[in-house]
C-alpha cells in the first residue's frame, strides 16, 4: 500500500509540474507578442512548395497574423504537419518578427530553427510544417491573393 501511494504522489507531482510548465509557456509567449504593433507595410507570404495546389499564391499578413491549422489562423494550413497556433508574425515598427509558438515541428527561417523572435527581411524563407515561404513585399507578390485563408485559397 505504501509503495501505491508513493506512486501516486510522484505522479501528482509530474502532473503538476506539466501544468506549471504549461502555464509559463503561455505566460513568456503572450509578453512576447505585442498587443499594439504598429502600422506593418504591405508584407505577404508567397507560397514556394509544400501544400498542394498553394505553390505561387501570396498571403497578406497584417499586423499581427497567426498561422496554423486552427480555422481561426489568420493564415490556414490545413495539413497534419502543422499545430493548430504554429507561428506569429507581427510588425514592431520596423520589420517583420516570427515566433514559433510552441508547434510540435517547429519554424525555421532561413533554414535557422526559431527558438525565439526573429526579425524578418524581405526575401527571407519561411518553413512551417514542410511549407515553404517567403516574405515578400506587395508590388513582388505577384500570384493570387487571398485574405489570409490558405485552406480558402482561389484554385
Amino acid at each position: 500500500m505504501g509503495l501505491l501511494r508513493f506512486a501516486l504522489l510522484v505522479f501528482l507531482y509530474i502532473f503538476l509540474l506539466l501544468v506549471v510548465r504549461l502555464i509559463h509557456r503561455d505566460i513568456q509567449r503572450e509578453t512576447l507578442i505585442p498587443s499594439k504593433p504598429s502600422t506593418a507595410p504591405s508584407g505577404y507570404l508567397k507560397w514556394r512548395e509544400g501544400f498542394p495546389g498553394l505553390e505561387g499564391k501570396s498571403f497578406t499578413l497584417g499586423e499581427l497574423s497567426i498561422i496554423g491549422r486552427d480555422p481561426s489562423s489568420h493564415v490556414v494550413i490545413p495539413v497534419p504537419h502543422v499545430s493548430g497556433r504554429h507561428a506569429a508574425i507581427w510588425w514592431d515598427g520596423s520589420s517583420f518578427v516570427i515566433l514559433d509558438l510552441g508547434s510540435a515541428n517547429g519554424t525555421q527561417v532561413n533554414g535557422v530553427p526559431v527558438t525565439g523572435p526573429i526579425r524578418l527581411k524581405f526575401g527571407d524563407s519561411v518553413v512551417i510544417g514542410g511549407n515553404r515561404m517567403e516574405l515578400v513585399r506587395w508590388e513582388h507578390a505577384g500570384g493570387s491573393i487571398d485574405g489570409h485563408r490558405a485552406g480558402q485559397a482561389a484554385k
